[in-house]
């Protein structure tokens, strides 16, 4: 069994780099070659564009403004009853 080492993650090779994932990549391409104003103004304006959108009655861009605003509904899952579940172990020799 292999021993944990203190302070090392378990993913010795880690996760992906930052700048391989696609938020990295797509923040690069929108805030390139801008200053503090002029990226903040895209901002403003990818914001105004999609609110025109939700609008016009696009419901995807409508559903990802609330999940911004508000955050996303919380979800209960209640089961209820009872559930039979039958347990097969293959390769025991012992069963009939």
């Amino acid at each position: 069994m292999p021993k944990f080492v203190k302070g090392q993650s378990g993913n010795i090779k880690g996760g992906p780099c930052k700048q391989d994932s696609m938020t990295y990549l797509i923040q690069q391409a929108a805030l390139k070659d801008a200053s503090d104003r002029e990226r903040r103004d895209r901002k403003i304006k990818m914001i105004n564009a999609l609110y025109k959108k939700a609008e016009e009655g696009d419901v995807k861009a409508a559903k990802l403004i609330l999940s911004y605003h508000d955050g996303l509904p919380q979800q209960d899952h209640n089961v209820e009853g009872s559930v039979n579940i039958n347990i097969v172990k293959f390769g025991d020799n012992n069963s009939s």
